[in-house]
């Protein structure tokens, strides 16, 4: 969620090249970025579980195909 925001911030400014004969140090263009930390109040969080982790097990949600499951073929 927020933290996706945060990984693309310190990804750094892809606007300048930074390989080839053009390339060049993208600190002049860099911003700092400012980050505001919160400890929440224990009774808030009374209850709460983190989410589940998804059982894709790396296919995504697809199901390999058996043998078999396919159109007959003949």
């Amino acid at each position: 969620m927020g933290d996706d925001d945060h990984r693309r911030a310190l990804g750094g400014d892809l606007s300048v090249p930074l390989w080839g004969p053009d390339a060049r140090d993208p600190l002049d263009v860099c911003r700092p970025l400012g980050i505001e930390v919160y400890r929440p109040d224990p009774a808030l969080l009374a209850g709460w579980t983190p989410p589940a982790r998804v059982a894709c097990r790396n296919l995504h949600g697809m199901r390999r195909p058996e043998y078999g499951d396919g159109p007959a073929r003949g």
